[in-house]
């Protein structure tokens, strides 16, 4: 059991201290405690932080804020009691090839919508070029009258994975019904991208039941589907989505207004390689006595001209805390097949290509460091933490890894990944 820590240990030191180029670490902290460097994170993002650099965010509540064109690094730096950042709404836009972006730890704002189509989503991926790393970031959406935001929407962007994403898209209010606005959102949305997803829980928004009255009616409206996958390229890992319920019929003054359809748990418009993730329709809404139409659940997945390509095989979960300062012991956690010995892959730098002989998408770019782990035992799972070595005077560095199995036939299989930042203890 010590030989696993001995070898992650010798393995951070190695990639840290001799390739690792300088980072700056910049404090975002709405409440301006020691150490902050901007009490507000839009501010720090446009005017300060520069291509590599990485911004640890404190807890509070932050309004709308924009990565544009240059590689940095968003990690939510929770409170003595877990306490984390929430971001109104995140832009991530126009990442060059040769930059990266990562952002973990962070939740999205339950309505950061006000009818711009920037703004719309908690988490917006535009036109990115280099690879885009999202890992533990939720949010739940409220729809208002004036927007229906979708959590993640993913437009136009080549290099994205999300890991241990939590989202659930707004449900239908009747008053939306005012100028075409009644349809719910779903959880993400992906168009003209290539996007990875592990451990990912995505939700569409319910329909609305329907009402009645003395002047007008409202009728029910369908749930959302959980992911609506428009165009592109889709391989996950693991997760589920679910669409969203329909809303209930209702019997008004004799009228008869039927309960709606629940959401696909997928639409699929592009070519989808899924390997252990489930798919769930929402169901239908339900119809009151005396009107004979039924509320129809929604497909698991719903062919909108994709296709999908079923992997046979048990995804792998790897995490790793993250942020961590040096001095500070962080926890390592894998979880897999009895009995299978675990090799980890480490590097500086990213890649986010795809790696179909590796039925994954590969995170850590050139140059890799490999690592074992060990056997797991019959728990199913290998944890164990390790003291963060010194970085070499450095303020920060980032870590990308992600573990190695050979799967259920014989060929290689990526865990999830993780996106490690060490900071000085300092910091």
């Amino acid at each position: 059991m010590r030989s696993r820590p001995v070898l992650v240990l010798a393995a951070l030191l190695a990639l840290a201290v001799p390739r690792a180029a300088s980072a700056e670490v910049w404090v975002i902290d709405q409440q301006n405690g020691p150490g902050t460097d901007f009490t507000t994170l839009s501010v720090a993002l446009t005017f300060a932080v520069q291509d590599g650099d990485i911004v640890l965010l404190r807890p509070g509540s932050y309004s709308h804020a924009q990565i544009i064109g240059k590689g940095v690094t968003l990690i939510g730096d929770p409170g003595p009691s877990g306490q984390r950042p929430d971001v109104k709404s995140l832009s991530i836009r126009d990442v060059p090839a040769g930059k990266t972006v990562t952002v973990r730890g962070i939740d999205g704002h339950e309505n950061p919508g006000n009818g711009a189509i920037g703004l719309v989503a908690s988490l917006w991926i535009q036109n990115c070029a280099g690879p885009v790393f999202v890992e533990d970031f939720r949010t739940e959406q409220v729809a208002s009258v004036y927007s229906k935001p979708t959590p993640i929407w993913v437009n136009a962007s080549q290099r994205v994975v999300l890991t241990r994403v939590d989202v659930r898209g707004p449900g239908a209010t009747p008053t939306q019904g005012i100028g075409g606005q009644a349809d719910p959102a779903p959880g993400v949305r992906v168009v003209n991208s290539t996007v990875a997803m592990y451990d990912c829980r995505a939700e569409g928004g319910p329909g609305s039941d329907a009402l009645g009255g003395p002047f007008s009616t409202y009728p029910s409206f369908d749930g959302a589907p959980g992911v609506d996958f428009v165009s592109g390229t889709l391989v996950t890992n693991g997760g589920e989505f679910r669409g969203g319920d329909g809303g209930d019929g209702l019997l008004d003054a004799g009228q008869c207004l039927p309960g709606s359809s629940g959401g696909a748990g997928l639409v699929l418009g592009g070519a989808w390689t899924r390997l252990d993730t489930a798919a769930i329709g929402g169901a239908g809404g339900t119809d009151p006595a005396g009107c004979p139409q039924v509320g129809v659940d929604g497909a698991d997945v719903l062919v909108a001209g994709g296709a999908q390509t079923v992997v046979a095989d048990t995804h792998r979960s790897y995490v790793v805390d993250s942020p961590l300062r040096v001095g500070q012991a962080g926890t390592t956690t894998f979880v897999g097949v009895p009995g299978e010995f675990v090799g980890l892959l480490l590097s500086l730098a990213a890649s986010g290509d795809a790696a179909p002989t590796f039925k994954g998408t590969l995170v850590p770019g050139a140059p890799l460091f490999f690592a074992g782990l060990g056997t797991v035992p019959a728990t199913g799972v290998i944890q164990f933490t390790v003291p963060v070595p010194a970085i070499g005077g450095l303020e920060g560095i980032v870590l990308q890894e992600q573990a190695l199995v050979a799967g259920a036939d014989g060929f290689g299989l990526l865990s999830s990944p993780s996106h490690v930042v060490l900071v000085d203890a300092g910091i």
